[in-house]
């Protein structure tokens, strides 16, 4: 086994991408970090991956969906730790993470035959995987954000492909001293892009690849990407507690922001997904979670299980990747993505969304049932869509 194996495959370890989780025992306080670089296996999660069937066997012919979960990582690559911050705790470290989409995207994939799910192993101190591929010098940015931070700014914008702090402004990073530092800094952040972002990058390219040159698209049967992420309500305070409100611009709904790159209807001009799919999407992910199909909230209104475009409209893969597969010799003519934002605690489940109210610095162990049960609810949802649509076909 690589190095990278070894350390998330361990199966006494806590949650971690690519690995095994415990159902009971005591949260870990450690911070994580991985020393090598993930490979294919690591990202990528197939239907019958987990009972033996290989990469290379996997019949991708069947796929339609692809999700990935750009910010599954949690785990630091080893290089870092002596730039990390003393101050920081396993419980800042996973929270500045989507670390609740890696277990839901895995179960997705092994329960749904037409779903590949691919995860990046690293997280956003690296560098932000759900920017552009970044192959300049970090440190300009860098600077800029320190000098934010200490003139007591709260926007990082445009600034924080390589992220020094958590959302709630606990150091990730220590501050370089001297040019001496800066130089081990950067060097080291190129080096690990490379291993983390860059290889996700291109495991995801190669992915599609695989699924369009296995299978023809047409404008009625699209190829969907599904861009998976999760954050919640509140930040985590220094204590380690989610307890620190976010400003209203920022307001979750109960279940789920779905962004298509349009208004609060779901309309625009240059829609990632069309209306009419993201507003059916809305309505059936709602039901599969108990709700009625009308608990879509309407425009700007308050309150509801679905969100459209708000506070989450668009992300760099969300963007890129569909003109990126329509411009690839083989690629289909209509692809739809969509950036679609849980609310943490839906993910989590109530057991450990309960343990992160509290005062910690452990992070509890990850509850694979629950997530088993949203992947569930997630397949029937996307079985139903996908049933309509076909209907929809046969009637013209």
């Amino acid at each position: 086994a690589t190095p990278w194996e070894q350390i998330v495959r361990d199966p006494k370890d806590d949650l971690r991408p690519g690995g095994r989780e415990r159902q009971t025992g005591a949260a870990s306080v450690e911070l994580e970090y991985y020393s090598d670089a993930p490979s294919r296996d690591d990202m990528v999660f197939w239907h019958g991956k987990d009972k033996g069937v290989s990469y290379d066997d996997a019949d991708f012919a069947k796929v339609d969906t692809i999700i990935t979960g750009p910010h599954a990582g949690a785990s630091f690559p080893v290089e870092l730790k002596p730039f990390v911050s003393p101050l920081l705790t396993r419980r800042n470290q996973y929270d500045f993470s989507d670390v609740a989409t890696g277990p839901v995207g895995r179960a997705w994939a092994s329960i749904d035959e037409r779903v590949v799910f691919v995860q990046n192993c690293a997280p956003r101190v690296v560098t932000d995987a759900n920017r552009a591929l970044h192959d300049d010098n970090p440190e300009p940015a860098l600077r800029e954000f320190f000098r934010r931070r200490h003139a007591g700014l709260t926007s990082y914008a445009g600034v924080d492909s390589v992220r020094p702090v958590t959302f709630n402004n606990i150091p990730v990073l220590r501050e370089p001293e001297s040019p001496a530092d800066w130089e081990a800094l950067v060097g080291t952040i190129k080096k690990a892009r490379e291993k983390g972002p860059t290889a996700y990058y291109h495991t995801l390219d190669a992915v599609v690849d695989r699924v369009i040159e296995s299978r023809a698209f047409t404008d009625d049967q699209p190829l969907t990407l599904v861009c998976l992420h999760d954050t919640d309500a509140f930040k985590c305070a220094a204590d380690g507690s989610l307890s620190v409100a976010r400003p209203p611009k920022d307001n979750m709904p109960d279940l789920v922001c779905l962004g298509n790159a349009g208004d609060a209807s779901g309309a625009g001009a240059s829609l990632s997904m069309p209306k009419a799919e993201l507003v059916r999407m809305a309505g059936v992910w709602a039901k599969a979670f108990g709700y009625s199909e009308g608990a879509v909230a309407s425009g700007d209104s308050e309150g509801g299980a679905v969100y459209l475009n708000r506070p989450y409209k668009k992300g760099f893969e969300s963007t890129h990747w569909p003109q990126h597969i329509r411009e690839k010799p083989k690629g289909p003519r209509t692809v739809h993505a969509v950036q679609v934002e849980f609310l943490r605690k839906v993910l989590h489940g109530p057991r450990v969304d309960v343990e992160l109210r509290k005062p910690g610095v452990g992070y509890p162990q990850e509850d694979r049932e629950h997530a088993k049960t949203v992947a569930e609810k997630l397949k029937w949802a996307t079985d139903r869509l996908r049933d309509e649509r076909s209907h929809a076909e046969g009637r013209l």
